[in-house]
């Protein structure tokens, strides 16, 4: 019997999401990912309202939509900053890489709206690490911690 529970422990917590190795950024305190998925999910429907790519009648146009959106962003990941004080530890520091990737998927976005601004109409590119873009970083910690709305905005 004692072994059966020993077994049936041992399993239950290799597939547990938190020890799982694929997900190593899984917040602790769940009322964090509670708590950005509703200033994510507000930020979201912001952005929704601004023009689609399409509608620019031009690469000028097109980089002010960039920023426009951008600012949005930016917005948010100020009002994440402020979820920092929730963090304790470990969250506290998967908390503030996610950010710094944030971060540097807005500086890429600024970097991105600076060149229509010149004219020039080039694929967006992001800055990658370990051969990931942050976009994806980003993205694959909010989906771990049940923060759809926070994955990174694909309206570039």
């Amino acid at each position: 019997m004692a072994a059966a529970l020993l077994f049936a422990g041992y399993w239950t917590y290799v597939f547990l999401p938190a020890t799982s190795p694929e997900s190593p950024d899984i917040l602790f305190d769940t009322s964090i990912g509670v708590e950005a998925e509703k200033l994510c999910a507000r930020a979201v429907d912001e952005a929704a309202t601004l023009p689609w790519a399409a509608e620019a009648k031009g690469p000028e146009e097109r980089a002010i939509q960039i920023r426009d959106s951008t600012r949005i962003w930016k917005a948010l990941v100020d009002d994440l900053l402020g979820l920092s004080n929730m963090a304790q530890g470990n969250d506290a520091l998967l908390l503030s890489s996610w950010l710094d990737d944030w971060s540097t998927y807005l500086e890429d976005r600024m970097r991105y709206s600076n060149l229509f601004a010149a004219g020039q109409n080039l694929p967006f590119s992001l800055t990658e690490r370990n051969g990931r873009s942050v976009a994806e970083y980003i993205t694959a910690y909010a989906q771990v911690n049940g923060m759809p709305s926070c994955s990174a905005p694909d309206d570039v």
